[in-house]
């Protein structure tokens, strides 16, 4: 059983201890997957959920690209680009679009919207990862050693965390790919704890290991970080050739559908990546790090693996404490020469796969903290231990969770949905509505082209307009209130008439001046 080792003897603890601690996780366990469950928004929005439910229904059809929504009198005069939805990129072939994000996330969701249709598919992806991330935390840290308390305590950080909340109520695949990493270091753990058992058995957790890691990269591609660390935990080059083995499918596949769409087994459709990373942003990210992490995590988490190298003296133990902390620094260091990572504090979400490890570590460090100079009493340190960091974590919740708005994310998403039907339903199938936040979200609920407003020519706007009302197309535009100056001075030569409204987000329509 996968989490047999979350369940293990619990030691000289009291029964009445365990049987207290079970029942408080496995109810938080409970709230927390019903809140996720009640509260997700399957909702195509913008860049990144709109481009990950378009992929997954392009994967649902059996296909990986569509043709772009270009007018036929435009195709002469306009740039492809100026019509493409977030999400989407340019394909190798004449009016192709193709997804910018990688497959892992949409054909998760592609299965499941075909099993439970697209209302409900993705919110059972949705759920099932998010109720599998704190039971693999609490095997993780079995596996490790550590006492049952401690486990659901760090189980508890991970869930209460404004960052990891962030990610587990909307389409995005932070998440997916920090449940993913985890389930392949729970399945290294496994590997190196069944190899003097029975070879066969940790030959198995080798390959599911590899499963994982695959999927985990395909999800999203920087979480091939994490390697060096899975190769130091498993610890042996028969692991070694069974994880490789169990990972080469999915690499395979992944690198032929990189190559069908962006002409490289390589490439992907984020472009060249490496060309935004620069190492002028990593003092201010580490700025940002040390102002937000400590909000989002309890601060004796962040310190406590500082500490970890200079106690352990098991080698077992140091070898899985190096590889912990090469998962952390890998991860890290990566996104603090990202320039988005420091922008805003959710932005920590591309972090979050590196979460996991640092709460193991902290618990793995306070594990060996209470053994070592707890004695008979270390129980009771462990007990003490758990107790400081569900009360830390809850009170990082309550401070912090009201000041960053997670519940306005539902009303926030819904207007694009909102708006999409409206546009399906209600104007002409042969419009063409000019946006930006939106444009994904309306290739998903409609059959209008999108404009892009932002990526127009200096001074095209004004002729392509002139092009569309002489064919006799309606025209309008979608728009936030903050996006509408830009818009409006990018279309100029039009009257703005007022059609519908949607919360912040505005449908208004473009009549010619001409």
């Amino acid at each position: 059983m996968f989490f047999k080792g979350a369940w293990g003897p619990a030691g000289g603890w009291s029964r009445w201890a365990r049987a207290a601690g079970t029942v408080a996780f496995l109810l938080l366990w409970a709230f927390w997957v019903w809140a996720i469950g009640s509260r997700f928004e399957v909702v195509a929005g913008g860049a990144d959920s709109s481009g990950y439910l378009n992929s997954a229904r392009l994967f649902a059809e059996g296909r990986w690209s569509t043709a772009l929504r270009l007018p036929e009198e435009l195709r002469s005069v306009a740039q492809p680009n100026e019509f493409m939805p977030l999400g989407f990129t340019l394909g190798g072939r004449d009016g192709e679009a193709v997804p910018t994000y990688p497959p892992g996330l949409p054909l998760q969701f592609a299965l499941a919207g075909v099993l439970f249709g697209w209302d409900w598919g993705p919110l059972v992806v949705g759920v099932v990862l998010a109720a599998a991330f704190p039971l693999l935390m609490v095997s993780a840290a079995r596996e490790l050693g550590v006492s049952p308390l401690l486990a659901w305590a760090g189980a508890a950080v991970l869930m209460v965390s404004p960052v990891t909340l962030f990610g587990a109520l909307q389409p995005l695949s932070d998440l997916p790919a920090a449940v993913w990493s985890l389930a392949a270091w729970v399945a290294s753990l496994r590997a190196g704890r069944s190899r003097e058992q029975a070879s066969g058995t940790s030959m198995r957790w080798s390959v599911a290991c590899g499963v994982a890691v695959a999927v985990a990269v395909a999800v999203r591609p920087t979480s091939a970080l994490i390697i060096p660390a899975l190769v130091v935990s498993l610890g042996g080059w028969r692991r070694w050739a069974a994880a490789a083995l169990g990972g080469l499918p999915g690499a395979l596949f992944l690198g032929v559908y990189q190559f069908a769409l962006y002409g490289h087994p390589l490439a992907s459709g984020y472009g060249n990546i490496f060309g935004a990373l620069g190492a002028e942003w990593v003092s201010v990210t580490l700025r940002f790090y040390a102002e937000w992490l400590p909000r989002v995590l309890p601060g004796i988490v962040l310190v406590l693996p500082l500490a970890g190298g200079f106690l352990f003296r098991e080698a077992e133990r140091r070898r899985q404490m190096v590889g912990l902390g090469m998962w952390i620094v890998a991860l890290g260091g990566f996104y603090a020469t990202y320039p988005v990572t420091h922008e805003v504090w959710w932005c920590l979400r591309f972090v979050l796969p590196a979460f996991p490890a640092w709460v193991l570590a902290a618990v793995l460090t306070w594990q060996v903290m209470a053994e070592r100079w707890g004695g008979p009493r270390s129980p009771r340190w462990c007990s003490l231990g758990a107790a400081v960091l569900v009360v830390w974590a809850g009170v990082l919740a309550w401070l912090w969770l009201p000041r960053m708005h997670l519940t306005a994310i539902g009303p926030s998403e819904r207007v694009y949905r909102e708006a999409g039907r409206w546009v399906a339903g209600n104007l002409p199938p042969d419009a063409v509505v000019s946006s930006f936040a939106t444009s994904g979200a309306l290739y998903y609920y409609s059959s209008v082209a999108t404009l892009r407003f932002d990526d127009l020519r200096p001074d095209s706007g004004p002729d392509l307009l002139r092009r569309l009302h002489a064919a006799g197309r309606p025209v309008f535009a979608l728009v936030f209130e903050a996006e509408r100056p830009q818009a409006q001075e990018r279309l100029r030569g039009v009257r703005w008439e007022p059609v519908q409204t949607f919360g912040g987000l505005r449908l208004w329509r473009l009549e010619s001046e001409w």
